[in-house]
This record gives C-alpha cells, structure tokens and sequence, in this order.
C-alpha cells in the first residue's frame, strides 16, 4: 500500500507531460492550417 503513491507519481507527471505536448502540437497544427488558410485567400 505505501508502494501505490510512489507508482503513481511518475505516471502523474507523465500524463502531464502528454497533455502539455498534446496541447502544444494542436496549437501548431492550428497555426499551420492557419496559415495555408490564408495561402488559399
């Protein structure tokens, strides 16, 4: 039981890491289609 914590602290950190990658890819991915949006126009 006092192991659990411990176990779950590096995926915790993990997760965040994926989250924040996560969130920063999408926001690339908006401004490249942002801009070949206004290639378009």
């Amino acid at each position: 039981m006092g192991q659990t914590p411990q176990e779950l602290e590096p995926q915790g950190s993990a997760a965040q890491e994926v989250a924040g990658l996560f969130s920063f890819l999408s926001e690339q991915a908006s401004m490249i289609t942002s801009k070949h949006e206004r290639m378009k126009a």
